[in-house]
Order: structure tokens, then C-alpha cells, then sequence
């Protein structure tokens, strides 16, 4: 998390004021904790971490309601080269980003969900980009809309037992297929 914090504040939007809203089961020190709201939440271990996420995300678009933008990172990413305004949302009010693993490849190549029985299902056939979960945002209020909508396709799977193969991920490919983002090339969440 403090490596995460470090980078964004040298090289993410820097003409911006930023605040980091960190759900972690510890506490962290950093230069910069200050500007961080550490919102302590119990591990669910695997895979109830992963599922859990929208839940956590709308309670931060709750908190940060005052914001422009809000974006989601995983804690383990680091920037690397500088973001600037590229990043801000199109009239989507959302951003995604490629997953490189799938880039240049055919849709049936996607590892969508496909099970009819999850509210995460995309049928074969349907889709044109397959994002990854690491990295995503926009307008708070496209935001909260996103972890809402999400959120209530989690409890509704859960309700009937049902869990989609890369859990947060693959709703969130479900939710852009229906609402696509401004889409960032995979080069924004390159893993290491």
C-alpha cells in the first residue's frame, strides 16, 4: 500500500488533489497517511476477498461522494510511468482497462462467464474486450452506479449459491458490456 500511495503521488494525476480510501485488515505508515481514510475490514479469505470488492467500492463512492473521479486499484500495483489526464472518463463516466492477456485475440477466447445461472454471464459470441479488475474507474457517480449495480449481482449470486469463475472480474465485464467504458489500451495495468 505505501509503495501503491508513493507512486500515485509522483506520477498520477498530478495537477489533481488526491485522497486514498484503503481497505486493508491492518494498518500501514506512509509519508503520505494523512491523506489516506484506512477503513479496517476483516479477511474473508479466498475467494469471499475478490467477491466482496463491490460491496467495498460503493462504500467508498459513499464516502468520497464530494470527489470528481474515483478509481479502484488493486493494493500490489505500483505506477511506474506517468498518467495524466488520459485516464479521466469519456461521456461513459467510466474507464476500464484491457486485459493484456487478451489483446488481438477472438472474443470465444475471452474466459467470460458463460454460466447462464450467474448474473456475471456473457454468452459465447457477445463481447468485444475483455478487462481486467485490477485497475478501473470514473465519475463518482458512474462509479457508485457500477458498484451498486455489482453489488446486487453479487448478493443475488451468493442468495442462489452461485459464484463466477473470476469473481469481481468477471462482473465487471458484464457490467462494460452493457456500459462501455472509455477503454484503456492494456499498457495501464501491465502486470510485472
Amino acid at each position: 500500500i505505501p509503495n501503491l500511495i508513493q507512486s500515485c503521488e509522483e506520477k498520477f494525476l498530478l495537477n489533481y488533489e488526491k485522497h486514498y480510501y484503503i481497505f486493508s485488515d491492518t494498518d500501514f505508515e506512509s509519508e503520505y497517511r494523512s491523506k489516506c481514510t484506512l477503513i479496517l475490514k476483516e479477511r474473508k479469505g479466498w475467494p469471499g476477498d475478490c467477491l466482496i470488492r463491490p460491496e467495498y467500492s460503493f462504500e467508498v463512492g459513499e464516502l468520497a461522494s464530494d470527489l470528481d473521479y474515483v478509481y479502484f486499484f488493486n493494493a500490489n500495483m505500483f505506477v511506474y510511468s506517468e498518467v495524466g489526464e488520459e485516464i479521466l472518463p469519456d461521456e461513459s463516466g467510466l474507464v476500464g482497462v484491457e486485459h493484456p492477456h487478451y489483446t488481438h485475440r477472438n472474443n470465444l477466447q475471452f474466459t467470460y462467464d458463460r454460466n447462464p445461472d450467474t448474473r456475471a454471464c456473457i454468452p459465447t459470441g457477445e463481447g468485444l474486450i475483455y478487462y481486467q479488475a485490477c485497475l478501473w474507474g470514473g465519475t463518482t457517480k458512474a462509479f457508485m452506479k457500477l458498484s451498486k449495480d455489482i453489488k446486487e449481482w453479487v448478493d443475488a449470486d451468493l442468495e442462489a449459491k452461485v459464484e463466477p469463475i473470476w469473481l469481481d472480474e468477471s462482473y465487471l465485464n458484464k457490467y462494460f458490456l452493457n456500459n462501455p467504458p472509455k477503454t484503456l489500451p492494456h499498457s495501464f495495468a501491465w502486470p510485472t
